[in-house]
């Protein structure tokens, strides 16, 4: 009873506020990427290094700003408004961001294709295999299936709806003061923010990042790489080789490891998708529209 209760107040939050009143509540002890307690992500430390803010805009539009600064979005008169200016903002971010992984991605498929490499071709191969997190054997078939695997895109309507919860729509302290959109934690005295309400025992801060990409890409490779999200990844495997496109709906199952929550977590996740229409955004999936790769690994 107290679980339905729990995911009817989510929706409502979600449909009537936007998601700010649960999201500020909750983001002072953040979701945990991973098991409570532990660093998922595992990205070297950055330096904590205060954000820069753009000043108030007075409607959704934002044209003419600075796509590094993230905008002062508590500045706007209406959630609707607030909402609009900040999916317009994350897009070309998200697709920046995508398509720097598609990159990476076909480079390892030429580097796949050939019989024999280079010293320089092994040693990117080598760090690709390093970024991602999986045991370098290239004479193992397993070895190219999982890098395969992991270096992959997320659809649009899953990153802006973690995006929204975690940082309240871009509103939080985290995402104002450290361009942190995701809550992903560091470890390192001075790596980013401590959270008011951590616990005496606890060490972790919420990372700072120099820009909101910055803070897509850790997330992106966070989700690509640890255990946690092996079911995501999998269930992306089986899109890909039915050709089929990504949609945060599809993946959304996946996301068990990323808050304490768990399948509370993952119903809010999928009711901001659906009530803000975030799928609409997933419609062109890079792979499948160029009719490439997808059936490869």
């Amino acid at each position: 009873m107290r679980v339905w209760l729990v995911i009817v107040v989510g929706v409502l939050l979600v449909t009537s506020f936007g998601l700010g009143g649960w999201a500020a509540r909750h983001m002072q002890t953040v979701p945990v990427l991973g098991q409570p307690g532990k660093s998922t992500g595992g990205i070297p430390d950055t330096r904590h290094k205060k954000a820069q803010h753009s000043p108030g805009i007075a409607s959704g539009s934002l044209k003419g700003y600075d796509p590094r600064i993230l905008p002062n979005f508590t500045a706007f008169k209406t959630v609707s408004e607030r909402k609009r200016a900040f999916i317009n903002f994350l897009l070309p971010l998200i697709d920046q961001a995508n398509q720097n992984i598609l990159a990476e991605r076909r480079e390892f498929l030429e580097l796949k294709a050939k019989s024999t490499l280079t010293p320089v071709e092994r040693e990117r191969l080598h760090a690709l295999a390093r970024k991602y997190r999986v045991l370098f054997e290239p004479e193992n078939p397993a070895f190219w299936e999982e890098l395969l695997e992991r270096v992959d895109t997320l659809p649009p309507s899953l990153i802006l709806a973690q995006a929204a919860i975690e940082s309240a729509w871009g509103t939080s302290r985290f995402a104002i003061q450290g361009n942190n959109l995701f809550g992903m934690w560091c470890f390192s005295p001075g790596c980013g923010l401590k959270p008011l309400a951590r616990e005496d025992d606890k060490s972790h801060e919420v990372r700072c990042y120099d820009s909101v990409l910055a803070s897509i890409e850790d997330y992106l490779l966070n989700l690509n790489r640890h255990s946690r999200y092996a079911a995501l990844r999998d269930q992306r495997k089986e899109l890909r080789a039915a050709n089929q496109p990504l949609s945060g709906l599809s993946l959304v199952q996946g996301l068990h490891g990323y808050s304490e929550t768990g399948g509370t977590y993952i119903d809010t996740v999928a009711s901001v998708i659906r009530h803000n229409r975030l799928e609409r955004f997933d419609k062109a999936d890079s792979l499948v529209a160029a009719g490439k790769d997808a059936n490869q690994g």
